[in-house]
C-alpha cells in the first residue's frame, strides 16, 4: 500500500506600498474611487437605491447608494466631501467591478 503525505506551509509575503491614483476605501466594502471623485464598484452586484441627487452637497462618509453583492446590502459612503456632478447609474441596474457609479467634483 502506497502512503502519501502532504505538507502544507503558509506563506506570508510582505508588500512595499505602491502610490497609485486609485485607492480602495477601508472599511466600506464595494467601493474604490479615484482621484477626481469617481467612486467606481469593486465588485459585482445590483444597485438597490440611490440616496443622493445632482447638485447635492456631501461630507466624507455620507452615504450616496446602497449596493446588493451576494444578497447583502453595502451602503456605498462618499469617500470626499464635494457636491455630486454626475449619477452613472440607476435602482437596478447591475455593476460589475470598476463600473463607475456616481461623480464627485
Amino acid at each position: 500500500m502506497l502512503s502519501s503525505t502532504i505538507a502544507t506551509q503558509s506563506v506570508i509575503s510582505s508588500a512595499t506600498p505602491v502610490s497609485t491614483p486609485v485607492s480602495t476605501l477601508t472599511g466600506i466594502p464595494g467601493a474604490t474611487t479615484e482621484v477626481g471623485g469617481v467612486i467606481k464598484a469593486a465588485m459585482p452586484g445590483t444597485v438597490m437605491s440611490i440616496k443622493v441627487k445632482v447638485g447635492d452637497v456631501v461630507k466624507e462618509g455620507d452615504v450616496v447608494l446602497t449596493l446588493e453583492t451576494m444578497k447583502m446590502e453595502n451602503p456605498i459612503k462618499a469617500t470626499r466631501s464635494g457636491k455630486i456632478k454626475e449619477i452613472k447609474v440607476q435602482p437596478g441596474k447591475f455593476v460589475n467591478v470598476g463600473d463607475p457609479l456616481i461623480v464627485i467634483e
